[in-house]
């Protein structure tokens, strides 16, 4: 009985104690505050305490840490109380906390956190010797926004960063990589966004200052308007640039911001983005590195220097000046020994930078070549090298009696399209044979019959011309006047004349072959035409030399006459 009493009386202060526990129990849980990106600005803080059943009040305490800016001045968030007096059990105590208007944001650095806490007191409000405190922390960011983030609700920002170039991810760059910044803004308020601003910042680590104009763009600026944005539509750009030699190697953080210039940007802008978070730890910013490459990759030819492709036609004389970068963190001294090659096009040319070539330097080296006369029509891969690293000792690359200790690891290169103007005969695979066929009289036409054949391995296509017979005869048709022949065909063209009326004597001429404008072979002809008081008794031949021989006729008819003369004689003196 009494071991049964013992057990009621513990269990029941056991009870109590908890119960008094709970009462004295003073604990506060702080909510609906965030970041402050602009100063002036505002929100609200709520303190609760959901597990007390009495009656408390809340004091804001002191400051357990300022806000403290670079250059060690302090600046307080101002703290107002909306209701603090005798808070009833489960209620809330709520203060409005704004920032300093007057803070110098030039103090402080882009993208960075600065924090300030506070402590607030609970007392019970029965109970004043029950009390607590918890600390609270208010954090100012500097933003890439003028005034901070103004009026985003329902602007949503996509950011994507990408690098074409050679450094190892899309946010380690190396001088002269090719960056593309993706922005889109999604417009999900109410109310039309116009004339809309992009903005992309380029900040270097630990300082303010922003050489994103320092970069080469390759389309616009790190600037760009894009117009009005309707509500419930989004906008997609572009920024595109390279990384300029010129800027130092380091951390960076790069920013964007949109803003309406019609609104103004201190009522409208926004500068974060939940995919920036994916490349740092905030989704105001993403941390870049910009480093430089290994030796062998130090000296190199600068792509945007160079066109992505060069269109020309055979026999077409070409000039290509790339720019050769040192983006390496070494000087290179004396000289740099530069290749341009393709084994196809017989190319194997090269230039010698002479004087010393440093650091974040460049210098053009013009190229110049004539497109093979006989290039397939296609497109051809230009390929460059560079050689560095000078030195008088057998130490490296032996080119061009010269020595270099490097050689780029990358080939870089351009394309050649070649289309047109290609010629694929030569004289040794273009054979002519010509025979006079009729004529060979004056004031009668003559006819002279050319086998034309190509003995090469491609298909060709010619056209003819003759010169030399405007003296003494006009052209009256060549047929066909143009002929394809693939590789072992051969076809005949005619040629008519037509001899003047008082022509006579040896005549040399020439049969003109061409191919794409350009002369193939000059077949000499030779023809003898009979003057036409001679016509009845003399004619014409073309020999296999294509010398044409008369006279046999003529000689005789000089024969007869002197017989006749001489008869005619005799019987005179008869």
């Amino acid at each position: 009985m009494k071991s049964r009493l013992f057990g009621i009386f513990a269990l029941s202060i056991l009870v109590l104690t908890m119960a008094l526990s709970g009462i004295s129990a003073l604990s506060l849980t702080p909510s609906g505050i965030s970041t402050f990106s602009g100063s002036g600005s505002s929100q609200i803080l709520s303190l609760s305490n959901p597990n007390y059943d009495s009656s408390f009040n809340v004091s804001s305490g002191s400051v357990v840490n300022h806000l403290t800016d670079n250059n060690g001045n302090f600046y307080d968030f101002a703290i107002n109380p909306l209701n603090i007096n005798n808070i009833l059990s489960t209620g809330t105590a709520i203060y409005n906390i704004s920032l300093n208007s007057n803070i110098n944001s030039g103090s402080f650095t882009y993208g960075t956190s600065y924090p300030e806490i506070i402590q607030f007191n609970v007392v019970n409000s029965t109970n004043p010797s029950i009390t607590n405190s918890t600390n609270v922390t208010l954090t100012y960011l500097k933003s890439f926004c003028n005034s901070g983030d103004q009026n985003d609700t329902g602007l949503t920002m996509y950011v994507t960063i990408t690098n074409n170039g050679n450094g190892a991810s899309d946010t380690q760059w190396q001088p002269l990589d090719s960056i593309d910044v993706q922005v889109e803004l999604d417009n999900n308020q109410n109310n039309d966004l116009s004339n809309v601003y992009f903005v992309m910042g380029l900040i270097k680590g630990g300082t303010n200052n922003n050489v994103a104009g320092n970069l080469d763009w390759l389309q616009d600026s790190e600037k760009v308007q894009v117009g009005d944005i309707a509500s419930g539509d989004n906008y997609k750009y572009d920024f595109q640039f390279k990384v300029n030699p010129d800027i130092k190697t380091g951390s960076y953080r790069l920013f964007i911001k949109a803003y309406s210039y019609d609104s103004g940007e201190n009522n409208l802008c926004i500068d974060h983005s939940n995919d920036l978070s994916s490349y740092s730890s905030s989704n105001y910013y993403a941390d870049v590195s910009v480093t430089s490459p290994t030796s062998s990759k130090a000296v190199i030819v600068d792509s945007s220097s160079l066109p992505a492709s060069t269109t020309a036609q055979c026999n077409q004389q070409i000039t290509l000046t790339p720019t050769v970068y040192n983006i390496g963190s070494a000087d290179y001294k004396n000289q740099v020994f530069v290749r341009l090659y393709n084994t196809e096009l017989g190319l194997d040319l090269n230039q010698t930078l002479y004087g010393d070539l440093n650091s974040g330097e460049g210098m053009q080296v013009p190229f110049t070549f004539t497109v093979p006369m006989n290039a397939a029509e296609k497109t051809y891969t230009l390929s460059f090298l560079t050689y560095y690293g000078y030195t008088t000792t057998n130490n490296g690359y032996y080119i061009d009696g010269n020595y270099y200790r490097y050689v780029s690891d990358n080939i870089f290169t351009t394309q050649l399209t070649v289309k047109g103007n290609c010629v694929y005969a030569t004289p040794e695979t273009t054979q002519v044979n010509a025979q006079l066929q009729s004529g060979g009289k004056a004031g009668e036409p003559l006819v002279i019959e050319a086998t034309v054949g190509n003995t090469g391995n491609r298909t060709v296509s010619y056209n003819f011309g003759l010169e030399g017979y405007s003296s003494w005869a006009t052209l009256s048709s060549i047929n066909p006047l143009n002929i394809t022949l693939s590789p072992g065909q051969s076809q005949v063209i005619t040629v008519t004349l037509n001899p003047n009326s008082d022509a006579s004597g040896d005549k040399l001429f020439y049969l003109d072959t061409y191919s794409n404008s350009y002369l193939i072979t000059k077949q000499p002809l030779q023809i003898s035409i009979t003057p036409k008081f001679w016509a009845s008794i003399t004619g014409g031949a073309i020999s296999g030399g294509n010398w044409y021989v008369w006279g046999i006729g003529l000689l005789n008819l000089i024969l007869v006459v002197a017989i006749v003369i001489i008869i005619v004689k005799v019987a005179k003196r008869k």
